[in-house]
């Protein structure tokens, strides 16, 4: 059973958002907030805002799966696209989905004079991220 790290951010951005969903441009994303389309608005924030568990509940449940643009195109597509479906993220560390059905990058970061090297995995489906050590 792996276990993923905890992702240290709470809230999505407009910018955030926009990657996300593949959206063009902020305004998009901030008439679909405004027009209570996008969950988990922050509310009393001059800044848009929205808590990423609700964006991402929402991208698994509702979003990913009716947009028409993200269908898996082979069968190994496919089998991710139905893991993911399950809300089973875990195949995104295999190298075979790799450049297939998930993205990985590498992020460093320096704290207290300590070089902390991590991979992001996102799928392509939904958007669902892990962040694995990139060492260990």
């Amino acid at each position: 059973m792996s276990r993923s790290l905890p992702d240290e951010k709470k809230h999505y951005d407009v910018h955030d958002l926009m990657s996300l969903l593949g959206l063009d441009s902020e305004e998009q994303v901030r008439r679909l907030g405004r027009a209570g389309k996008i969950p988990g608005r922050v509310p009393g924030i001059k800044r848009q805002l929205y808590s990423k568990e609700a964006v991402d509940r929402w991208i698994q449940t509702d979003y990913a799966f009716t947009d028409p643009r993200i269908k898996p195109l082979s069968p190994l597509q496919e089998e991710a696209y139905h893991l993911c479906r399950s809300g089973n993220h875990s195949w995104m560390t295999e190298e075979r989905f790799l450049g297939h059905a998930c993205t990985a990058q590498v992020q460093s970061e320096i704290k207290k004079n300590t070089l902390k090297l991590q991979t992001r995995y996102t799928c392509y489906f939904c958007g669902h991220t892990l962040t694995r050590p990139l060492f260990g």
